[in-house]
């Protein structure tokens, strides 16, 4: 068995995946308002009666963008918050340490940085990312003033055709100069930061998935998944003959992001756990890892 993306990603891309559709709803409804009349029903005429539809409708533009870019910030904290959680999917120490030191724990923004320099990552997804937290710290946040860092404003100056081409003609000079000058974003700068935070997290996913061992995050996975709900599901599945317990076991992993590949230790991990009594895996999952058991 192998792996292609951990439950950590699958979770980002459920919360991320409507984010530009949403927000492209939003404004065609509200593109609708003036031209054909709109008017509220009537649960909100004691709330909703502006002197200017037109004015209304534009101050709810830039209301929906800020909230877009709000959420878009929340689901990257959402990722980096659950490959720190069980079944965890950090395997480096030293890159551990660093995220859950008191500076940076619960910085978004510092936390990317650590990933990007820990794994070296340079790239354009990186600057845009950037470049969204920082924006929308200006915007949410009052008297912030957050830049982007100068390398990754460099990288944006550098690909500017580069980046007209891969995202729909974002001109990153007019990009850079309208964060500059404290302006909203437009509808285009905000499907770009969409795309590029997917493309980041996903980079992200790929590093980290490279660095683990997928026996060990395999064990995290089967031990997260017991322990929420343990009795019924030791019961479940080792009160079963090997041969459904094995299938129960993989059916786990498949449903955390692991593929059929070429057998290789993750198969030859399912199997010898799925001999254990319901006992010897109670046991085992009381020591948190079913690694150790001789029986593996």
């Amino acid at each position: 068995m192998d792996i292609n993306r951990s439950t950590a990603l699958k979770c980002f891309k459920n919360e991320i995946g409507q984010a530009n559709h949403m927000l492209i709803t939003i404004m065609v409804g509200l593109d609708g308002i003036v031209p054909y009349q709109v008017e509220a029903q009537e649960e909100f005429h004691t709330s909703w009666n502006p002197k200017s539809k037109k004015k209304s409708v534009e101050r709810s533009k830039v209301f929906a963008k800020k909230a877009t870019m709000a959420w878009l910030v929340d689901c990257i904290d959402m990722y980096l918050r659950l490959i720190n959680q069980s079944p965890l999917l950090i395997d480096s120490k030293q890159l551990k340490q660093s995220i859950d030191s008191k500076e940076n724990s619960r910085s978004v923004y510092k936390r990317i940085n650590i990933i990007c320099s820990h794994y070296n990552i340079q790239s354009i997804d990186y600057a845009l990312v950037d470049l969204l937290i920082c924006w929308r710290n200006r915007l949410t946040h009052f008297q912030a003033e957050n830049d982007i860092m100068s390398n990754n404003r460099k990288i944006l100056q550098n690909n500017v055709e580069n980046i007209k081409e891969k995202h729909c003609g974002l001109d990153a000079n007019q990009t850079l100069e309208s964060f500059d000058n404290c302006a909203f974003p437009t509808f285009k700068e905000i499907t770009s930061f969409v795309r590029a935070s997917i493309n980041l997290i996903s980079e992200f996913d790929k590093c980290l998935l490279n660095d683990i061992n997928l026996v060990t995050y395999a064990d995290r996975i089967i031990v997260k998944y017991l322990n929420d709900r343990k009795e019924y599901r030791l019961n479940n599945i080792f009160s079963k003959d090997s041969q459904t317990a094995e299938k129960s076991l993989r059916q786990i992993l498949f449903q955390n992001g692991f593929i059929s590949e070429n057998p290789n230790d993750v198969d030859e991990f399912c199997k010898n756990i799925s001999n254990l009594s319901v006992q010897n895996a109670k046991e085992a999952l009381l020591n948190g890892t079913f690694l150790f058991e001789k029986s593996c």
